[in-house]
């Protein structure tokens, strides 16, 4: 059990599985005090190894910095199991890579697959930073835009604020969607759709926090302009992220490697003479399931499809890696085929 005392709240007793679950849904303020219940100093609750996955890890606020722009990871999934079990993953990676300034681990209310992702806040307000993640910066003509809005309260006031779409025009439901009314210390994340162009180019969705053209900048941004990659727009506040529609020769390129991969991976199913997977500990995941996920994957995210033909340079790796890399994200570690009553090695992936 663990005592809680929130931003204008009464202390309360909530089980871990409560408390999980507020964190998740962000019903708990970043600057809440808790701890286990009669015992221990009051402490945020990201302070504790079995509350901190749920949390929302902001390095750059808690060491009193106030940057115009920071860069850091998002955790996102419809799988709460896990979305904690990835969070918890990512804050404790070993190697002297690129730290996150900050990790936001997202519970999607809709359903899809998981993703990890770096994206960048700005400071376009007072300690109110915003920003936004796409699911993929890649998309097939029709196919919508899936974004996730994200607006970040780090001041001891409530603040309600509201974004401008500069470059499109979003349809009446998602405008609602791009202001946020929040609290002290606490965050928001708005999910929507919008339908993407049919020219197959680079597009550019801009927000702004005016809704007039004063001051707009020239194209003096911050940060490394590449694809996808989230920059902040001096001049007017505000920040921009870019998209591109493929081609057809490109979409068809894609359609017939994810079509190959499934054949792949009901292949593999059948040679195994096995109609599930092995979790680590011992669960069966059904066939159907295993491969309708394999298909979200590669289909929602033509991006993960679009990098992996560039970054492999022998074309016969392209399905195992985007295999492998599925089932890094979506399973346990130690989730595979069944091993056969005489075999001690694992089956190699899908090819």
């Amino acid at each position: 059990m663990w005592e809680i005392v929130d931003t204008g709240g009464a202390p309360a007793i909530w089980t871990q599985e409560q408390l999980v679950e507020a964190l998740l849904r962000r019903s708990v303020s970043m600057n809440a005090r808790v701890r286990p219940q009669g015992t221990g100093p009051w402490q945020i609750p990201e302070a504790f190894a079995d509350l901190e996955p749920a949390c929302p890890s902001m390095a750059f606020a808690r060491s009193g910095a106030w940057p115009k722009e920071a860069s850091g990871m998002v955790v996102l999934t419809s799988n709460r199991q896990r979305l904690l079990d990835v969070s918890r993953e990512v804050r404790h990676e070993g190697g002297g890579g690129r730290k996150p300034d900050f990790i936001l681990p997202i519970l999607n209310p809709e359903p899809g697959g998981t993703m990890v992702t770096w994206t960048q806040l700005f400071a376009v307000w007072d300690r109110f930073y915003v920003g936004c993640v796409i699911e993929s910066h890649y998309v097939k003509s029709g196919q919508p835009l899936n974004v996730f809005l994200l607006g970040i309260n780090c001041a001891d006031k409530a603040q309600s604020h509201a974004l401008h779409p500069a470059s499109f025009r979003p349809p009446d439901n998602v405008r609602s969607l791009l202001g946020f009314s929040l609290g002290p210390f606490r965050w928001q994340v708005n999910h929507f759709l919008l339908g993407t162009p049919p020219a197959p180019q680079g597009y550019r969705l801009e927000f702004r926090t005016v809704s007039t053209g004063g001051k707009v900048a020239t194209a003096a941004a911050v940060g490394i302009l590449t694809l996808g990659t989230v920059v902040y727009a001096p001049g007017h506040k505000g920040f921009s992220a870019t998209y591109v529609v493929l081609d057809p020769p490109t979409v068809q390129r894609v359609n017939s490697i994810e079509q190959g991969a499934l054949r792949s991976l009901a292949k593999a199913f059948d040679d195994k003479k096995t109609d599930h997977l092995v979790g680590p500990a011992g669960e069966h995941i059904p066939k159907e399931r295993v491969i309708e996920w394999f298909r979200y994957f590669l289909g929602a995210n033509p991006e993960r499809i679009v990098r992996t033909v560039k970054s492999e340079k022998d074309a016969s790796n392209v399905i195992p890696t985007l295999f492998n890399r599925f089932m890094n994200l979506e399973f346990p570690e130690g989730t595979w085929f069944p091993k056969p009553p005489s075999s001690t090695s694992s089956a190699p992936p899908p090819t």
